[in-house]
């Protein structure tokens, strides 16, 4: 019974939130292997890092949420912290992703340290304007976050 509700809140989690980042990820290989469209607009790469942010903020958002039955209550603004966090590292971890494949596969994913700064620094700021934007449309009654 203990396992079973363990891992309940993953199922919810991948139920609810899933669909976030998987959109974000079909919409860049569908523009980039059906259309060429960061070739021919490589200004392109800013809006979807923006957007990956925003759809993995909400995704940890959500797990951390539905994990609270089991980990016990968390409040609203280290679920933001803890939220950021992840994001953070799923940022990091994209952009490892994108230098091993031009190593390893030849691709051409990354163009310099500047690309991959502003990767990172567009995927956070996704994450900020989640989290600022679900503050600002979901108050607390107290006040707080």
């Amino acid at each position: 019974m203990r396992s079973e509700l363990d891992s309940r809140w993953i199922a919810q989690t991948l139920r609810e939130a899933a669909w976030a980042p998987l959109l974000v990820i079909c919409l860049v290989v569908a523009a980039a292997e059906m259309f060429d469209a960061y070739t021919w607009f490589p200004s392109l790469d800013v809006p979807t890092h923006f957007l990956g942010g925003i759809a993995v903020t909400y995704f940890f958002w959500c797990a951390f949420a539905n994990a609270q039955p089991v980990a016990g209550h968390l409040p609203n603004v280290s679920q933001a912290v803890l939220a950021f966090g992840c994001t953070a590292g799923t940022t990091i971890l994209w952009e490892i992703f994108e230098f091993l494949s031009d190593s390893l596969f030849g691709t051409q994913l990354q163009h310099g340290v500047g690309d991959t700064v502003s990767d990172i620094s567009f995927g956070l700021a996704g994450g900020v304007a989640y989290l600022v934007l679900r503050r600002w449309a979901k108050p607390s009654r107290a006040g707080g976050w």
